[in-house]
């Protein structure tokens, strides 16, 4: 009972110094040189592309290490576009469309891109609404800003935050660096990881990496599975590589009931011993 509180008085700790260090570091400085609105039609009637590009201005021209450097053409600076389109709820298990504002911030030159997505409220799609979505969507882009400033553990620790544009994100990233300290944190984040396009995700970025220790979970992961799944999991152990992929894949290919899954197998297993490969 000891070692529970005081592993539970740890956990805590660990949580608030998370918290903090969220709180204190901020992201870099940020010139915008364009801010671009592409919405549907319906805007024109309503007036609103000029009112809301107007007014983002004003809500960027607050935030402090935000810069707007229209037009002047600066080696670091980014264009923000705002994107209006249907798609599937973010916010919502289930699979209901609603009118979905997807936030880019891309460099003219070099330098990091980032994007999320905001629902738009139901009915909501006053000039009110859409700032509100506005705001929410920067302050995902703002802390993806600020975790690219933060080590590995950092980002790992968020495998597991409550909203899905966070975990996209670090899911990403932790390829993008090819983080070995992530692969084991990755694999468990496989069978806890609710969405399934993020558990897709996750398998990419594992093969991104091509740590091998990521194939015993894959293998795992393929028991009682939609046969279209399994088939991406065939290809991701393949493209890993080594003794157990290539005997999982051979049992696979030599004897499971489903043909379409048996080629699959083979094509992995031929992709695998490919002279050119670096497995």
């Amino acid at each position: 009972m000891q070692g529970c509180r005081r592993f539970l008085v740890i956990g805590c700790l660990w949580v608030l110094s998370l918290v903090s260090l969220f709180a204190c570091s901020k992201p870099p400085s940020l010139n915008i040189e364009r801010v671009v609105i592409d919405a549907p039609r319906s805007w024109d009637k309503k007036n609103y592309q000029q009112q809301v590009r107007h007014d983002i201005k004003n809500i960027l021209s607050q935030d402090r290490n935000t810069k707007l450097a229209i037009n002047q053409n600066l080696k670091n600076a980014y264009i923000l576009q705002l994107e209006i389109r249907q798609g599937l709820n973010i916010k919502s298990t289930e699979k209901e469309q609603s009118t979905l504002m997807q936030l880019s911030l891309r460099p003219l030159n070099e330098g990091l891109s980032y994007e999320t997505t905001a629902v738009l409220l139901k009915n909501n799609e006053t000039i009110t609404g859409i700032l509100e979505s506005f705001k929410e969507a920067w302050e995902i882009i703002t802390k993806q800003r600020q975790l690219d400033t933060q080590k590995d553990e950092t980002l790992i620790a968020l495998l597991d935050d409550p909203d899905p544009r966070l975990r996209d994100f670090v899911i990403i990233r932790l390829g993008d660096r090819k983080s070995s300290q992530a692969v084991l944190p990755l694999c468990q984040h496989l069978n806890s990881e609710p969405k399934p396009e993020l558990v897709l995700r996750t398998i990419g970025t594992l093969v991104t990496i091509g740590d091998q220790r990521a194939v015993e979970p894959l293998i795992e992961l393929t028991a009682h599975r939609d046969p279209a799944f399994v088939m991406q999991l065939l290809y991701a152990i393949g493209s890993l590589g080594g003794h157990n992929a290539e005997a999982f894949l051979i049992t696979v290919a030599s004897g499971h009931p489903i043909e379409a899954l048996r080629q699959s197998a083979e094509q992995a297993l031929k992709e695998m011993k490919r002279p050119s490969s670096n497995k």
